[in-house]
């Protein structure tokens, strides 16, 4: 009889939920039980097996291991695992718990999910990349294949109601009494070493139970573990699952355990009763600028402290020992980045090919992902052979089906018909882990794993097998010597190279050179002759105009440049598409353009004629921009170029003529005298002296509406602002003339203003 946990309580109210609808979203704290018991209740109401998704090969092992335990059922039957490289699985298996990458695999190769009642998605707050894909899938299958399909997805942070509405789903949450849970800071920031730091708080905390240390990674797991001096556990990726799963087993108490954010969610440490918190995590990046992602130590958000501090309190009273301040766990943000926004989508993108969406930008994310990292996804995948014009190739469908980011995949599939395979398989697996080898590929020595056999074949290697396996799957890292350093496809500047060239898979951002330059730190070297040498004339935008230069290339490698001659063709093109970016450097502050543009937009809305563009910077000054982009290569002669002339030429007859008569430039006035109209505003403006109007009985109109008449003097200034010049003659003009005509006695004043006055010689 398995022993009563918190979620127990809701789980009638599961089924109930189940019964009426084929979606749930389950928010429960750590320590509820929802990782195991869940999905034994999920099987309960479905036909067909139950596939569990977690976010790591350890938690989907020991997961199986207690459900199993509690079914009473040896595991790898009712219930198993399944996650890279290791499997314990049957026909009959109800309940299979898998990590999101084998669950993404699955559904690439059976859309419909044969066999499978129900996706239950555990730990969707942890928002990794494959969490994301994995939810968004498994709700497109549930609208368009699978009506039945039911899906649960269940978290400990994540604000349940965006993800509510994304499954169309009911809520439910669990409660749990939490134990108590002591939680110190820092009195004060520590700059010591972080092993010294952990290794204090460590000593600190002891004799309440097991200890649980979380650090960044297994290089500050090594150097804590040395400035200990005594026997201490390790818990992290790069072990087997057997050693994993020995510290998952629990021991007889007194256990000092260092771990990386494996153990931060979904597995319970048994006997742990405190943690102490590093407050760093190792989270991988994509820098857009440089095309290379990195992994960078940064300090964890409040929500993943909270999970780890939980590990403590799981089965009794526990201390949470925090390496940073109170004010500092103030300031932190509330809640992790999501990898979408931050990571390489390569992998991501490659797998929504495979699994049949013919555009990933209209995929219909839980979070959309920002278009340049889709962008670059695109181009990688092209670059490494795996999409021709956006659509897979076979080569994309086999690296597709392996379990490794498609820069090893294409690695390991160069190495394996060059003979060296399965070696290049197991330093796939060793990068794809976490490793990080320095200095040459060919001197590296990854571990041996029994996956790699599988992988990959081997033969009789070529010679440079692995080198060019290298260049395969890192095209765009091609890099050549340049005085002290070197520089990559792309243009950015490297030091530490050790070759003419050579492939740099390894950029270490943070570790520079005398140059102050990223350094390699594992590199391969290439012979020219291994290149397709290549002449080609590129067109750049610089300095605010578009220049041409002529390409020496060995692959995508600029070997040199040399100035050419514009291609007007392609000029125009990139000039256009640079200035529509920037219409304020280009377009003139010119009265003529002005005036042109005020015409239209005031026939648009008073008499609009088809033909006629509205006077805005669509219909107007980009059709008038791409006609001038044909004619000039720079930004400064765009803003000299004759812009009025360029939008009148482009008007049809008809169209021109019913302009000039509704919107004319000028009108002739009863006294012979032409004024010039201005349409700047919502009403026309004409501005005239007293004496031009005389005889001009009524107000002028234009396109049959009154002007705005500025009346002035004979100083050019306005003396009177109407739009009824009838009035003005009848009722004011009297008082004018009086002043007027002692400022001004050689002006004429006649006492009938309607009436032109004679001429003066």
């Amino acid at each position: 009889m398995s022993a009563p946990l918190p979620v127990d309580a809701i789980l009638p109210d599961l089924a109930r939920a189940l019964a009426s609808s084929r979606s749930l979203v389950l928010q429960a704290p750590p320590g509820t039980g929802k990782t195991t018991r869940v999905p034994t209740a999920v099987a309960r109401c479905v036909q067909g097996r139950v596939v569990v998704l977690e976010p790591r090969r350890m938690a989907a092992r020991a997961a199986a291991r207690r459900v199993a335990g509690e079914w009473g059922t040896p595991l790898g039957q009712d219930v198993g695992y399944q996650v890279r490289g290791d499997a314990k699985r049957s026909d009959r298996t109800r309940v299979l718990f898998v990590t999101e990458g084998v669950f993404l695999r699955q559904a690439t190769a059976d859309p419909f999910l044969d066999g499978v009642g129900a996706v239950v998605l555990d730990e969707v707050h942890e928002r990794s990349l494959d969490a994301d894909l994995a939810l968004a899938l498994v709700r497109s299958i549930q609208q368009g294949l699978r009506e039945d399909l039911v899906v649960v997805a269940m978290s400990a942070t994540l604000d349940a109601a965006p993800l509510a509405r994304f499954l169309d789903a009911e809520v439910l949450t669990a409660t749990a009494p939490l134990h108590p849970l002591e939680v110190r800071f820092d009195p004060r920031p520590d700059g010591r070493p972080l092993e010294d730091r952990v290794a204090d708080a460590i000593s600190e905390v002891r004799g309440v139970g097991d200890v649980l240390a979380f650090l960044p990674g297994v290089p500050e797991i090594w150097r804590t573990a040395r400035r200990m001096g005594r026997p201490v556990l390790e818990l992290h990726g790069r072990l087997t699952g057997a050693e994993q799963d020995a510290v998952l087993r629990g021991g007889s108490g007194g256990r000092v355990i260092l771990s990386t954010n494996v153990a931060e969610s979904s597995v319970t440490v048994p006997g742990v009763r405190a943690v102490v918190d590093a407050g760093l995590a190792r989270i991988p990046r994509l820098d857009l600028a440089t095309g290379l992602e990195v992994l960078e130590v940064q300090p964890i958000a409040r929500d993943a402290a909270e999970q780890r501090a939980g590990r403590a309190a799981r089965e009794g009273p526990g201390v949470v020992r925090r390496l940073w301040t109170a004010r500092d766990d103030r300031d932190r943000p509330s809640t992790s980045v999501p990898a979408i926004r931050r990571s390489d989508l390569a992998p991501t993108v490659l797998r929504l090919l495979a699994f049949g969406e013919p555009d990933p930008r209209s995929f219909p994310w839980f979070e959309d992902p920002p278009p340049g990292a889709l962008d670059a996804a695109l181009e990688l995948l092209e670059l490494l052979g795996a999409t021709r014009g956006g659509a897979l190739t076979p080569l994309g469908e086999r690296l597709a089906g392996f379990p490794l980011h498609p820069r090893l995949g294409r690695f390991v599939l160069e190495a394996e018909a060059r003979g060296a395979g399965r070696r290049a398989a197991a330093l796939a697996l060793w990068l794809a882990d976490g490793g990080r080898p320095e200095g040459e590929l060919v001197d590296a020595r990854p571990p041996e794993v029994a996956e790699a056999s599988r992988l990959a074949r081997s033969g009789t290697p070529e010679p440079d097998a692995l080198e060019r396996a290298a260049l395969a799957g890192w095209p765009d890292r091609l890099a050549r010597t340049r005085g002290e350093g070197a520089v990559m496809v792309g243009g950015t500047g490297v030091v530490g190279g050790h070759h003419a060239l050579f492939v740099a898979l390894g950029v270490h951002p943070s570790r520079r050179g005398d140059r102050g330059e990223a350094l390699v730190t594992l590199q391969s070297r290439v012979e020219p002759e291994w290149l397709e040498a290549s002449e080609r004339v590129v067109h750049r935008f610089e300095d605010g105009r578009v220049r041409a230069f002529r390409q020496q290339r060995a692959g995508a490698l600029v070997l040199a440049e040399h100035p050419a001659p514009v291609d007007p063709h392609v000029a125009a093109e990139t000039l256009f598409r640079e200035a529509c970016r920037s219409l304020d450097r280009v377009v003139p502050d010119d009265p003529d353009l002005h005036e042109i543009l005020g015409r239209l937009r005031f026939i648009s809305q008073c008499v609009p004629f088809h033909g006629l563009p509205s006077g805005g910077a669509d219909d107007t000054l980009l059709p008038a921009l791409e006609v001038l982009c044909r004619r000039h290569t720079g930004f400064g002669e765009l803003r000299k170029a004759p812009w009025r002339g360029t939008i009148l030429d482009a008007l049809p007859w008809n169209a021109r003529q019913h302009l000039d008569a509704n919107a004319p430039e000028r009108v002739t006035l009863a006294s012979g005298n032409t004024a010039r109209i201005t349409y700047a505003g919502d009403v026309p403006v004409l501005a005239a002296r007293i004496q031009h109007l005389m005889g001009t009985r009524e107000t002028p109109r234009v396109g049959g509406r009154p002007v705005l008449l500025h009346l002035l003097a004979p100083n050019g200034r306005p003396q009177q602002i109407t739009d009824d010049l009838a009035g003005f003659w009848a009722n004011t003009y009297h008082d004018v003339r009086k002043d007027l005509r002692a400022r001004y006695p050689k002006h004429p004043w006649p006492e009938d203003p309607t009436v032109v006055p004679p001429k003066r010689r």
